[in-house]
């Protein structure tokens, strides 16, 4: 049985309902939101409830995955369950139907951090398939995502930190809504990229790219999502 969810509060705003968007988009979840009206007199209290959301419930509900999610869905599973084989422990996370799959960052202060494999390019036959790490500050945007790109710009440049443990140079790229730390695979078609040897890649570059940003969180002492250096870690870019 296909798991629902319900979000239930007095008042739904507009971020809840952002994320209920989310979560029925990229995860393909049935998500309802529902509020309370609240009513009272002497004796008695009365909760109303109104849902909101419920016609994209059932459009979920009737919507059948396309070939391509399918086979999305079915390569995440593979590499997820031998990433788990092999970092027992790491992660729990649950595969979805989308061209990408994030792994939390693994240290509790950093919600707006992940690692990520992802299909990135146009067309069925030019896909590159990327190793990477995330940060995502939507909400300070540009300013943050360029103070971390610089940060990690410039400790790699220094340590060759992440060149060493991938054992290929990484792409160390600022866009406006994130920065990015990754490695990526030419693979040509999804159906190309189902074979032993990716998956195989996919795998290992990834536990190493977790190994190195944890010994990158060492060197610059991070503690949060503010990623503000403490003394030792302005230290590591002098």
């Amino acid at each position: 049985m296909k798991p629902r969810l319900l979000l239930v509060s007095y008042d739904i705003d507009d971020e809840a309902k952002r994320l209920a968007d989310f979560l029925r988009e990229a995860c393909n979840l049935p998500v309802s939101c529902v509020n309370f009206d609240y009513y009272s007199n002497e004796d008695r209290e009365i909760f109303v409830p109104k849902s909101i959301g419920e016609e994209y419930v059932e459009e979920l509900e009737q919507k059948e995955w396309s070939q391509t999610e399918k086979a999305y869905c079915a390569f995440f599973e593979d590499i997820a369950t031998k990433f788990k084989e092999r970092n027992p422990g790491r992660t729990d996370r649950k595969v979805t139907h989308a061209s990408w799959m994030d792994i939390s960052s693994g240290i509790s202060g950093l919600k707006k951090t992940h690692l990520e494999w992802e299909f990135r390019g146009r067309g069925s036959k030019n896909k590159e398939f990327w190793v990477s790490i995330h940060f995502e500050h939507m909400k300070k945007g540009r300013e943050q995502n360029k103070k971390i790109y610089e940060i990690f710009k410039k400790l790699e440049e220094k340590t060759k930190l992440f060149e060493k443990e991938l054992g290929i140079t990484p792409e160390i790229r600022f866009e406006e809504w994130r920065a990015v730390i990754g490695v990526k695979r030419d693979v040509g078609s999804l159906e190309a990229a189902d074979n032993p040897e990716t998956k195989k890649w996919a795998v290992e570059t990834m536990t190493k790219l977790d190994t190195a940003w944890k010994k990158a969180l060492k060197q610059l002492d991070f503690v949060d999502d503010n990623f503000q250096l403490t003394t030792a870690g302005r230290i590591a870019l002098l």
